[in-house]
């Protein structure tokens, strides 16, 4: 069975996101702009490269959202 676009309001519409992100509103600007294009969303922040490492390595994510700039690291550096 094929998967539909989750824009049409079908099944497999969920998205487990890992967001690096320093900003708590921002998060919510990018959860809510998924959100807008028909996904049901559940997601996790982190602000640190160890935070990153250890929910990489203990949840299974469909995507990961990175802000470029953060305090002490970069989208590239992840």
């Amino acid at each position: 069975m094929a998967e539909q676009n989750p824009a049409s309001g079908a099944a497999n519409s969920r998205l487990r996101i890992l967001m690096i992100e320093d900003s708590p509103p921002d998060a919510e600007l990018m959860a809510a702009a998924v959100r807008r294009g028909g996904y049901e969303v559940q997601f996790d922040v982190v602000e640190t490269p160890d935070l990153f490492r250890e929910r990489l390595a203990s949840v299974e994510y469909d995507v990961i959202l990175a802000d470029y700039n953060l305090h002490s690291w970069t989208a590239l550096d992840a």
